[in-house]
């Protein structure tokens, strides 16, 4: 059954998540860092889009919490809206969905896009070639990165658990 967006928030039906709980979430977040004290270029260029979805505060939050400031977030897709007018489908994977984010970053030379969709729980990534192209990551590219630094940093840190262990789903 379709209900308004104000019915459902007078009903109950939609609720906000209390600052302090957000605070707390980002904090946690924040905590899960391997950078260890490492220094990086955090004046990286980075395109973000939340598809029209829930993930605005949270991701432009930590990421400039953490340092990250050269940020530009695609403006047609900045606000919620469950038709998603912007894309045919708020799947980050989906080419056709990190179009408009793709035009950003032609125009404004970003070195990243990062979107995320519509429940900001998967994102997408394209990174800019040494050709200037941007090249879009699959969810399996971006995990095997992921995994790839985080054991590197713990390896360089001294931080690796004595017995590490790493979990693959079938989805993986």
């Amino acid at each position: 059954k379709s209900v308004e967006y104000k019915s459902a928030v007078d009903d109950g039906g939609i609720t906000y998540i209390d600052s302090a709980v957000l605070d707390s979430y980002i904090e946690e977040v924040k905590k899960q860092s391997v950078l260890f004290g490492d220094k990086i270029d955090k004046n990286v260029s980075i395109v973000y889009s939340p598809f029209n979805g829930t993930g605005l505060k949270p991701v432009t939050r930590v990421l400039s919490e953490s340092g990250f400031t050269n940020i530009t977030v695609v403006e047609e897709q900045r606000n919620p809206d469950g038709n998603f007018p912007t894309c045919p489908y708020p799947n980050p994977e989906i080419r056709e969905a990190m179009e408009l984010g793709l035009k950003y970053c032609e125009r404004t030379g970003a070195d990243l896009l990062l979107a995320t969709d519509p429940d900001a729980d998967r994102c997408g990534i394209a990174v800019r070639t040494a050709s200037g192209d941007y090249l879009l990551l699959s969810g399996n590219e971006i995990g095997l990165l992921l995994l790839d630094f985080i054991c590197s940093q713990r390896i360089k840190h001294n931080r690796m658990p004595e017995h590490p262990v790493f979990i693959k789903t079938i989805v993986t």
